[in-house]
């Protein structure tokens, strides 16, 4: 794995398709040379992985302006291979070492979840090439299908529970850099929502007001370890433990199975971490998902019961701590990303992070949505 080096096209380099069409990104200026079928067929042949012959084709699967895009590459015509590539506006480097870090872990470890290999990070493109999940069976709209029977969900929950806790029980090693709290405050910073929606960015900024005092009070003003423990009051977390690989952005949309092995996906914030921030993630955004879509409610109701029976025991204290900042980063990216439909809906995210505050409920808390109405209410 390193950076390999697109130069001149290489003979028996499989042929071509035309551009594609949407790469102008003026805050991703390797986005135009990552979708570029040629540029794609030189970099796979220096790779040694072109086919004989065949198509080079790229397709745009998700894409953020000026943040980052993720595109697919089909190589060759009959079996294709297929790879994908991320393209960031900035961290490649430390994004490509962690994915790097996690693979090879997972690599050595059939209890640790699957992983994409890193196939490649092109420095000067700002992207990341992986290879692709073999027969993937995504796990988050199954999860939340009426139609799957509870068993079926319960053997799958249990072993994505297990799978986690293999994650967050292998070596830390110093080959994952260790992601701070003041990382997780300083992006609820930047994600205050507007002024003009004045009682949510109240509440919003209360809410982020004790997150950090409660993180400051022990740190002292010197840097803010995830290691580190915030007072004891209230809602608050009395025992971090030591840090453990992490997702660092765990949701359900980012697991799926390949045959009887779990697949962890998008290792874009991989890392060294508190494992409660994982699993507050995780929960707090099929939270999100019942406010939003409440046919998922029941569903997703034992869900957390099913998961720590695979896990093990958890910190409610720590859990509630970091949901609350789960929590914020959803409100302010609604009003960031400007998903104003979504707008109504926020207040029950701030209801249940007022109550975690409070040392009530807790995200891994089947009751912890209630009936919620329409987004028009």
């Amino acid at each position: 794995v390193g950076a390999p080096t697109v130069g001149a096209p290489t003979v028996g380099a499989p042929t071509v398709g035309a551009p594609t069409v949407g790469a102008a990104d003026d805050g991703l200026p390797g986005l135009a040379a990552a979708a570029d079928p040629r540029a794609v067929a030189e970099l796979v042949a220096s790779l040694g992985m072109a086919p004989s012959a065949g198509n080079v084709r790229v397709e745009i699967v998700r894409h953020h302006p000026g943040r980052r895009c993720t595109l697919r590459y089909s190589i060759g015509d009959n079996s294709p291979l297929t790879l994908y590539a991320k393209v960031f506006a900035a961290g490649s480097e430390l994004i490509a070492a962690s994915a790097i870090a996690v693979a090879g872990r997972a690599a050595n470890d059939p209890q640790l979840p699957w992983v994409a290999p890193v196939i490649a990070h092109i420095p000067r493109w700002g992207a990341v090439v992986y290879g692709a999940c073999p027969e993937p069976a995504h796990f988050h709209e199954w999860a939340v299908d009426p139609a799957t029977t509870d068993e079926a969900r319960a053997l799958a929950w249990h072993a994505v529970g297990r799978a986690i806790a293999a994650l967050h029980r292998s070596a830390p090693g110093p080959d994952l850099p260790e992601r701070p709290v003041a990382e997780h405050l300083g992006e609820l910073d930047r994600l205050r929502p507007p002024r003009g929606h004045r009682n949510t960015a109240a509440r919003f900024d209360a809410q982020l007001a004790d997150l950090i005092a409660t993180s400051r009070q022990l740190a002292s003003g010197s840097a803010i370890s995830l290691s580190t423990a915030p007072p004891p009051l209230g809602g608050r977390p009395t025992a971090m433990p030591e840090v453990a690989p992490c997702h660092g952005s765990l949701r359900t949309d980012q697991l799926a199975f390949t045959g009887p092995r779990v697949a962890m996906l998008d290792l874009d914030s991989a890392g060294l971490g508190d494992p409660a921030s994982d699993l507050a993630n995780l929960f707090t955004y099929l939270a999100w998902k019942s406010i939003r879509v409440t046919t998922t409610a029941r569903p997703t109701a034992d869900a957390a019961e099913w998961f720590t029976h695979g896990y093990g025991p958890v910190d409610e204290d720590r859990l509630r701590w970091w949901g609350r900042v789960t929590a914020l980063k959803i409100v302010g990216r609604r009003f960031a990303h400007r998903q104003t439909s979504e707008y109504p809906l926020v207040r029950h995210l701030l209801d249940l992070a007022d109550q975690w505050a409070q040392g009530a409920g807790s995200p891994l808390d089947p009751r912890r949505v209630p009936a919620f109405h329409s987004a028009a209410d």
